[in-house]
């Protein structure tokens, strides 16, 4: 048994990128993360998938974030990842309403926030591809602290979806670190009408 992870919340969390090549100011990112009910002692009743809350924190020195938990729960396995990656210009809260997917068809749900609502494809994008910042090592990061943290995920069941600039990062990822991830779903365009 385990401690029970804060199921129905958003966790948001601000890490600093060990080793960061980017410029000091752009070291400190963010991410968002939803875990699925299946890890939860009790399923929802009544709850219609979405995060009630947003539950901030970031990165203690020793690495712990007990914030994730409460109780205990029993071991379900191994769960899949799947990183969603936002569009150009795209809050990330627009893609928290997943999160009820993720519920549904029990897998971990993580949305890294891109600098100034960008990610560097490489070729392109907004603020990130101007000052060089290195996406691909944000998204590697988020997957081994995610790793070390959690024994129920396990990178190789890492999957990443991407809207537009979301998607071209997935597609440049797929160049410069194509094991970070077991398949991509590149999308384009994204559209925030439900």
């Amino acid at each position: 048994m385990a401690k029970l992870p804060k199921c129905y919340v958003q966790h948001t969390r601000e890490v600093l990128l060990p080793n960061c090549k980017d410029a000091s100011e752009y070291c400190n990112r963010v991410y968002h993360l939803s875990l699925p009910s299946i890890l939860c002692d009790r399923y929802s009743t009544g709850n219609d998938g979405y995060p009630n809350q947003d539950i901030r924190g970031g990165e203690e020195e020793d690495g712990n974030q007990d914030d994730f938990f409460e109780g205990e729960y029993r071991d379900v396995g191994t769960i899949p990842m799947v990183f969603a990656l936002p569009s150009l210009g795209t809050n990330p809260q627009h893609i928290v309403r997943y999160s009820k997917a993720a519920d549904e068809y029990n897998f971990v749900f993580v949305v890294p926030e891109g600098i100034n609502r960008s990610f560097n494809a490489g070729y392109c994008c907004g603020d990130t591809h101007k000052f060089g910042i290195h996406d691909v090592d944000f998204l590697f990061h988020i997957q081994q602290l995610l790793k070390d943290k959690f024994s129920f995920v396990r990178p190789e069941y890492s999957y990443g979806v991407g809207w537009d600039n979301g998607g071209l990062l997935l597609g440049e990822e797929l160049i410069e670190s194509p094991q970070l991830f077991k398949a991509i779903v590149p999308i384009a365009g994204f559209s925030t009408r439900t």
